[in-house]
């Protein structure tokens, strides 16, 4: 075989694969694509916190007080990486996206921010600009890391189309942050929250039914 008819051959794949129709399916499948492939990247630190913890709870059951502060320290231990999960995962996510990591662990980590955590559970009426934000707690959560990472993408490339070369590296990061916060605040994260709810309570739902479905 040929080089040419090999190369023609990779052409044709990838045309087909550019091709492909947008159906449910497909958008599913993407999903689970970007869910993976940024998941696999933390699954280490994963599987210490979970063990940590799981000695946390070992030392609780042996009689050692939740106030004695290697405790405390052991918990804080085990609770960090699902605590800021949502910074980790907007950090992975940019092979997917094809953004900057930083600034995407930067829009995430807003949404876990000691201000607005407080701003978010005070009760009180929040606003930006006017516009209400949605009460919420976003820590430890997969999907509204993922849906502004991928709206930053979207800003970055036509903040890359708008601004003269000289003016990115000063004015873009800004601009990144001045837009996909507010939007993640106001818009994606509140939506996400209500994806990740439902999701949690249809895996609940089907664990009570069928547990051996929802393990495959």
């Amino acid at each position: 075989v040929s080089q040419s008819s090999l190369n023609l051959g990779a052409d044709a794949k990838v045309e087909s694969e550019k091709k492909e129709p947008l159906t449910v399916k497909s958008v599913f499948n993407h999903l689970l694509d970007i869910i993976s492939g940024s998941m696999s990247s933390i699954m280490a630190p994963l599987v210490g916190c979970g063990l940590v913890k799981i000695i946390v709870i070992l030392l609780g059951f042996a009689g050692v007080s939740e106030t004695n502060t290697t405790y405390q320290i052991l918990t804080a231990i085990g609770d960090v990486c699902f605590y800021f999960l949502p910074v980790l995962l907007a950090y992975t996510s940019d092979k997917k996206f094809g953004t900057n990591p930083i600034l995407a662990a930067c829009v995430s980590a807003v949404l876990i921010h000691p201000t607005i955590i407080g701003l978010l559970g005070s009760g009180e009426a929040v606003t930006f600009l006017g516009i209400k934000v949605t009460s919420a707690t976003y820590s430890s959560s997969v999907v509204p890391a993922l849906l502004s990472t991928w709206f930053m993408s979207l800003v970055e490339k036509a903040l890359d189309r708008i601004l003269p070369s000289w003016a990115r590296t000063i004015f873009k990061p800004m601009f990144l942050l001045l837009i996909t916060v507010p939007v993640a605040l106001v818009v994606l994260a509140p939506a996400g929250n209500i994806v990740g709810i439902g999701l949690a309570t249809a895996m609940t739902w089907l664990q009570s039914k069928v547990g051996w479905l929802t393990l495959a």
